[in-house]
């Protein structure tokens, strides 16, 4: 058997190095567990169907408040394509989520609510220093149960009122000219 011979890259090797003091944000309390996230469609529906909503200038935020038995925070993150493409709709996603991530430790385990963020373009270049503020007052007004109610909706998910003679039957009611 004849040795291929193997091509040296050009890239240095991975290096291995023990963790040091600048990863402090890292170590215990700082992570962004499973059960802290709101994955299914029908939460997401019922936080905005019946929830509150905070407005911040870089992202709506909904939230629905739960009895104090289920005392932990679920966070679900909806980034519509209105917003760009994949590249700047995950870097919003993460720059909200590492966001959240690092005011969860300051919350608590008191806080039993199911809380979605809608961010705005702005989100996407706005300074890190003034997301974490807004997503503080965010979460000091959910504590504190702030917020405009949503309007109910009704059982069809429409909010809007039908005008009299507008519906789908209205020519029904019209008499035809023809003779």
């Amino acid at each position: 058997m004849h040795a291929i011979p193997v091509a040296k890259s050009s890239r240095p090797a991975a290096r291995h190095h023990a963790p040091s003091d600048d990863t402090a944000n890292h170590g215990p309390g700082f992570g962004f567990p499973k059960s802290a996230h709101l994955l299914k469609h029908a939460d997401f529906d019922r936080v905005y169907r019946t929830g509150r909503r905070i407005s911040q200038p870089d992202f709506v935020a909904f939230y629905l408040r739960h009895d104090e038995t289920q005392a932990h925070l679920r966070i679900g993150f909806t980034v519509g394509r209105v917003l760009g493409g994949a590249v700047d709709r995950n870097r919003i996603r993460r720059r909200l989520r590492e966001v959240v991530r690092l005011n969860l430790p300051a919350i608590g385990s008191g806080l039993a609510a199911d809380l979605v963020l809608q961010p705005r373009k702005s989100a996407l270049t706005a300074d890190f220093a003034l997301l974490h503020r807004q997503i503080a007052e965010t979460l000091a007004a959910v504590r504190q149960n702030r917020g405009t109610l949503r309007p109910a909706r009704s059982a069809a998910g429409s909010n809007h009122q039908e005008k009299p003679g507008a519906g789908k039957h209205a020519a029904e009611g019209r008499q035809d000219k023809k003779k």
